[in-house]
């Protein structure tokens, strides 16, 4: 396959083309005839810092470097010996990087008949370019076969703010190359500036620009210096803003404390001699600097902006703070300066993360899997069809997707991934139990995704697709009974199970409109499954290590008097007692009782958790939560009648209260709240520190939570027909309810 990647510029230093640069170093070059055009080629900056070394590089990796001197923006003649190669059929894939080469590549290869023409944006700051957004969204999304960004981040805005249909939008994530084993050392660089090996030493690798804000680092080295009178900073890196950062240092009177070491071709060795990088950029796309300092195992302070966050993990990895704030920055730098042990432990797992995730020959593997897989597609459809089909989000990953269909048939699979997702919600059973009641009429579309060359799957994507008049909707397996939906996986493969999702949603199936209902909001995942959030609700949860007398001392004065006030009130007119249910034989008779007061609480309030077809799912899912000890179905008797009851499941270590009911004869007594106190009395004495009260932000519940967490209701279209369906969603809340169960929850009251 003949691949020409498409840059500006030759530059070492820079990140997407020195990225671009790297790609085509790394691309098999069994499998793919290597082309880097630089269409900017002037032969004045032949010298500079890095560039012969790129060209003998390029040359003995067998990459054809191909020159255009273009000298203006205009210059369409320099563009003839590119556009001839295209016109010949001599191209195949043309992967452009950054925003001009991209303009180009969409205006020229797909005029000139190449079949995959992919572009790649490095970056996201167009706030008050409205030309650079049209550009995009007008010309470039639509004469790409894919348009790729380097973050989630920077894929939401190009979503949300340029209106890029997510069809187009791809995200790779970025990588670095392996130091190849080499040892290199920060002593000899440290020695060779006259650091001593005690002083303390931050520093950053930058072009030295504005948006880079390295004033930040200044100001801030100003604030640190009184504490750490040693403290070094080197900073790499050249630009227009050198001068004026010198001179703000010498007003701060902190010049003594920097290095300004200039453009250099041994990175590597200068990020070894800190103890601390630094990144204090306003606006990022998904910086490579940040991922050569995990690599060579550095704690990371940046600051929060762009794709930084999908990198640094605050608290584990790195530290955050916000653009802008030096104060903030300085106290995190002092923070691991002062915490030897922290710093270690930080670059432990940034280095382990990046070699995980973030790593070049990863990156270069993901888009020799998209650039085949683009070709087939293009190569195996009819013209016509070529032109309508639209390209379907691609993935993170090149991942093996295996549909099974029924739930039953993920059985094995399932139970061992659900241990590790946490929620009761994604276990086996529940699913089982929502499909032998809510399947019939559905086509199950359970899917296994494995990554390359592993036999165990890391995730399963509980979906299933059913024609609701007027479409053919696809939705998460558990939802209306389910508080809390998603792939199941492990936390940490989250976001890589989503981008698995959105893959197969793109697999070739049809279908309109995608619900995917109360994602658990840990990330923004429209970006991921190219979505739009129609819906956030709260749920609210206690956290706290300690036993039941701890957490009211924690809490108001009169909370606490209220709540043994009112038990021993009542526990001193009547024979009070509390029972859990735990006999298997008994359960259906309790689950009555439950159901009982639950319509009593809710009589005439339009709550229907447990009527119809949902009453019959948790007759089935009840017994299996007992037998496997999940279930925790509470009974506050008043001279041995149930008059309130406390329906919800412990699963890993957490306590989930799911629904409750009363009988309102006996609320002057707050039965509801002393049973509920009593759950979370039985939940901290019995070593469970996380008390979840799941969807709904009601008021008695904030009076027990001290957090909040929050599940999205997100929705992506694939027709002109799935579109229109969710454009109705707002008007038929207005209208009767034949009209609205097409869009279910969409249109609800």
């Amino acid at each position: 396959m003949r691949v020409v990647l498409l840059i500006d510029y030759l530059s070492p230093t820079g990140g997407g083309e020195r990225l671009a640069m790297q790609i085509a170093l790394r691309l098999d070059p069994e499998r793919f005839q290597r082309t880097l055009c630089v269409s900017r080629w002037d032969d004045a900056g032949l010298a500079a810092t890095g560039v012969p070394e790129a060209i003998t590089q390029l040359e003995e990796a067998g990459v054809e470097l191909m020159r255009l001197e273009r000298d203006s923006p205009l210059d369409l003649l320099a563009w003839r010996p590119l556009w001839k190669r295209m016109r010949a059929g001599e191209v195949d894939v043309v992967h452009a990087h950054k925003f001009g080469s991209n303009v180009w590549a969409a205006a020229l290869a797909r005029t000139a008949g190449v079949p995959v023409v992919i572009t790649h944006e490095h970056n996201w700051s167009y706030d008050g370019q409205s030309y650079r957004r049209f550009l995009d969204r007008e010309l470039i999304a639509r004469r790409s076969d894919a348009f790729m960004a380097v973050s989630n981040e920077n894929l939401r805005r190009m979503i949300e703010d340029e209106g890029i249909d997510p069809a187009k939008l791809m995200f790779v994530a970025n990588g670095v190359p392996h130091l190849n084993g080499t040892a290199v050392s920060g002593e000899s660089l440290r020695a060779e500036l006259g650091i001593a090996p005690t002083d303390p030493v931050i520093g950053t690798v930058a072009v030295l620009r504005k948006e880079k804000a390295v004033h930040l680092l200044v100001q801030a080295a100003a604030e640190l210096v009184p504490a750490f009178p040693d403290l070094k900073v080197l900073v790499a890196g050249g630009g227009p803003e050198r001068e004026g950062l010198e001179a703000l240092a010498r007003e701060l009177g902190v010049a003594d404390s920097f290095r300004w070491l200039g453009m250099r071709s041994d990175v590597p060795r200068v990020i070894e001699a800190f103890d601390v990088a630094v990144l204090s950029s306003i606006w990022e796309g998904s910086p490579l600097s940040v991922m050569e300092f995990m690599q060579a195992g550095k704690p990371v302070v940046a600051t929060r902006v762009g794709g930084v966050p999908e990198l640094i993990d605050d608290g584990v990895t790195g530290l955050l703070v916000e653009p802008g704030d030096a104060s903030g920055f300085a106290d995190a730098i002092a923070r691991l300066l002062r915490d030897p042990e922290l710093r270690a432990e930080a670059g432990r797992r940034a280095r382990e993360r990046q070699q995980n995730e973030f790593d070049l020959d990863l990156m270069v593997g993901r888009l020799e899997t998209v650039y085949e897989r683009l070709y087939e597609q293009k190569r195996d459809r009819k013209p016509r069809a070529r032109r309508r089909a639209p390209v379907t989000a691609a993935t993170q990953d090149p991942f093996v997707l295996e549909e099974l269909g029924d739930p039953a048939a993920a059985r094995a699979d399932w139970q061992g991934l659900a241990e590790r997702a946490t929620s009761v919600f994604a276990t086996w059973e529940w699913a089982d139990a929502w499909w032998r009641v809510f399947g019939s009429g559905r086509t199950p579309l359970v899917t296994l995704a494995r990554r390359p060359g592993e036999d165990d799957p890391f995730a399963i994507l509980p979906l299933y697709r059913s024609w609701e008049r007027p479409a053919q909707i696809v939705r998460l397996i558990g939802h209306g009974p389910g508080d809390e939906l998603g792939p199941v996986c492990a936390p940490g493969d989250r976001p890589a199970a989503m981008a698995a999702m959105a893959r197969a949603l793109g697999s070739g199936r049809r279908w309109d409109l995608f619900l995917a209902e109360r994602l658990l909001a840990d990330r923004d995942w429209r970006a991921s499954l190219g979505a739009q959030r129609i819906e956030r609700e709260t749920m609210p949860a206690l956290r706290f290590e300690g036993d039941f007398e701890a957490f009211l001392a924690s809490r108001s004065r009169n909370f606490r008097e209220q709540v043994r006030r009112r038990e021993r009130k009542l526990a001193k007119a009547h024979r009070l007692g509390f029972r859990l249910a735990d006999d298997p034989a008994r359960l259906q008779d309790d689950l009555s009782t439950l159901f009982r007061l639950h319509a009593e609480r809710w009589a005439g309030a339009g709550q229907h958790a447990f009527s119809g077809p949902r009453e019959e799912f948790h007759r089935d899912f009840a017994p299996r939560a007992l037998e496997r000890g999940w279930l925790r179905l509470w009974f506050l008797e008043v001279d041995d009648v149930p008059v309130a009851a406390w329906y919800g499941f412990r699963y890993a270590g957490s306590d989930s209260f799911y629904q409750a009911g009363r009988d309102p004869a006996w609320d002057r007594w707050s039965v509801g709240f002393v049973l509920m106190a009593h759950t979370v009395r039985d939940a901290l004495d019995s070593g469970i520190h996380e008390y979840r009260l799941l969807v709904g932000d009601e008021d008695y519940k904030g009076r027990f939570a001290n957090a909040t967490e929050h599940v999205d209701t997100l929705a992506r279209t694939a027709t002109l027909r799935g579109r229109a369906l969710l454009r109705a969603a707002d008007a038929a809340r207005t209208l009767p309810t034949v009209v609205r169960r097409p869009v279910g929850r969409l249109a609800r009251n």
